[in-house]
């Protein structure tokens, strides 16, 4: 949709997302998917409390009158057809607490505390052990290449926070900075590059993000099925890893045809790929599960796979390497914890 900020949306599912609308009136009770939840929280369009499925569909209808009244609309009349509906996109909502925060001090905006809620990892330390989870990895990068100061809040099922159960169902990894709080990885993520410090990691235009998520979308979920696939080498296993590999292939494409085109000196993901963004910061931790899932699980070494993928190895160092994503690495005995319950509960 036209206008509503400046972050990626997944846009080919949106003629999906219209038509679940239908012709439902907005006080009707509109069952909604999962799938469209998190495309809709993705690109802003959705109360993140999920309360008010009659707001998603009043706030669609505006932008469908929008798109019938003028194909010249700005940023400016979306905002003020939205508003006065009641309906502020998320970042027009964040740049209103930002700049209230920064009425009340030059430094009020950054200075109320950063609290990271994550899954717990196993072992003797029980809740305070930090878990697998690659999203929330993607957050504690974000924070660190902001600089920014947090705590983390490892929770299991016995200890989150009751706002977090009670208004968004107890979903991680969830952040809290002061009195706004915000879940799913993507939003915190970019909630995090909206608030905090002059350097943005949204560096580049949308096409070119649009790209490196399509480049490499593909890679975690193909590993994912065949980690959880056993018996590990049978033929089902066979072709997961023939899965795993076209994803792989996909990427490796993508980087050959953008140095081949002579625009891409750099190391990372987007663009010209001289500058990490959000994309290699979300992207870091699944090919990390991948790195130590494959050798643990599978026998097999991302170094014996970089002849076949030489660009996508060389990518995975560059990464690795960085402080914000090193020092944030859960250690190699969590995350095969993690993949082993996954993998019993297929047997």
């Amino acid at each position: 949709f036209h206008g509503e900020n400046k972050y990626p949306c997944v846009l080919e599912d949106l003629p999906f997302v219209l038509s679940k609308i239908g012709s439902h009136r907005s006080d009707d009770l509109v069952p909604v998917p999962r799938r469209v939840m998190d495309v809709l929280k993705r690109g802003g369009y959705l109360d993140l409390r999920r309360t008010d499925v009659g707001l998603w569909y009043k706030k669609a209808s505006c932008y469908k009158t929008l798109a019938t009244a003028s194909e010249d609309a700005d940023d400016t009349l979306v905002e003020t057809v939205l508003c006065d509906a009641g309906m502020c996109s998320l970042e027009h909502r964040w740049r209103a607490l930002k700049d209230k925060k920064a009425a009340a001090g030059t430094t009020a905006a950054v200075a109320d505390k950063v609290v990271l809620y994550l899954k717990a990892g196993p072992g003797d330390e029980g809740a305070s052990a930090v878990g697998d989870c690659p999203y929330a990895q993607y957050v504690r990068i974000a924070l660190e290449e902001k600089g920014v100061p947090y705590e983390l809040k490892p929770c299991t099922l016995f200890n989150k926070p009751q706002w977090l159960v009670q208004q968004h169902g107890g979903a991680l990894p969830a952040l809290a900075h002061g009195d706004e709080q915000c879940v799913e990885s993507e939003i915190c993520a970019q909630y995090i590059d909206f608030f905090f410090s002059q350097s943005s990691l949204t560096p580049y235009g949308m096409e070119d993000i649009r790209a490196a998520r399509e480049a490499s979308s593909g890679i975690f979920p193909a590993l994912a099925r065949y980690l959880v696939t056993l018996p590990d080498h049978d033929d089902e296993a066979e072709k997961c890893r023939a899965g795993l590999e076209k994803a792989l292939g996909h990427l490796e494409r993508y980087f050959a045809s953008r140095s081949s085109e002579g625009g891409a000196s750099g190391p990372y993901l987007v663009g010209d790929g001289q500058q990490f963004s959000l994309v290699d910061a979300s992207f870091a931790p699944k090919i990390y599960h991948m790195h130590v899932g494959l050798q643990w699980f599978k026998d097999i070494t991302t170094k014996d796979m970089s002849a076949k993928f030489p660009r996508v190895y060389r990518y995975m160092k560059a990464v690795f390497t960085r402080p914000s994503v090193k020092m944030t690495l859960p250690k190699s005995s969590v995350i095969v914890w993690g993949w082993t319950n996954a993998r019993s509960s297929n047997e």
